[in-house]
């Protein structure tokens, strides 16, 4: 069973690259969940449970330490969104919408905090070496992918429009952070979950400007 969770434990080659069950299985439930996301389903929240397991086990492998905490945080609001989104189609309440200063304050917010996190974990191998002990990979972007993530979550939980932009942002960074660390089914992933945020702006959009 915990041969399941090593990344060379491969369930087929694609091409020349070897894929895990691990990263196999992340990305599929991802995809299915970001999918019914942008459609506003309910059920998007629980296969999200599956696809940030996963993923906070292979990050840990291929060290990018900072989405491997994001991982965790990610369960957590995986939770906390299938309460709020229950209780809110309940109600029947529309998307809200973020007013030109929260977007500003937020933007900068999301810029400082990368910045502080990527050089904590650019030193995390000396703090906590018998835990990291190797260096990790490309601190700065996986910090910016990890905070701005967090901000994108709480959005998506609490059903606020501007999640989808965030998303979109965090995707394009994704895509070459962890092509460049050789995860390329998860890189191909994240393009599709550009395509898909994409698809939520216009698709929530339309829902908002039905009720306004």
């Amino acid at each position: 069973m915990l041969k399941f969770f090593e990344i060379t434990n491969t369930a087929f080659l694609i091409g020349s690259y070897p894929l895990s069950y691990l990263e196999l299985t992340g990305t599929v439930f991802g995809l299915i969940a970001v999918w019914l996301a942008a459609r506003q389903k309910i059920i998007s929240w629980p296969l999200g449970l599956i696809n940030v397991s996963c993923f906070f086990v292979l990050f840990y492998q291929v060290r990018l330490y900072s989405d491997m905490f994001l991982q965790f945080y990610f369960f957590i609001m995986n939770i906390y969104g299938w309460v709020i989104w229950h209780k809110q189609k309940q109600e029947d309440e529309p998307p809200a919408r973020l007013q030109n200063r929260q977007r500003i304050l937020l933007s900068v917010l999301i810029v400082l905090v990368s910045i502080l996190l990527g050089f904590i974990v650019s030193k995390i191998h000396w703090l906590l070496p018998s835990v990291f002990p190797k260096q990790a990979a490309h601190p700065y972007p996986d910090a910016f992918i990890a905070v701005a993530s967090m901000v994108a979550q709480v959005l998506l939980a609490r059903r606020v429009f501007e999640n989808w932009f965030v998303w979109a942002v965090v995707n394009i960074v994704c895509v070459f952070v962890f092509y460049a660390q050789g995860i390329y089914l998860v890189a191909a992933e994240y393009v599709l979950f550009f395509l898909i945020s994409l698809q939520g702006i216009f698709r929530w959009k339309k829902v908002t400007n039905t009720f306004s």
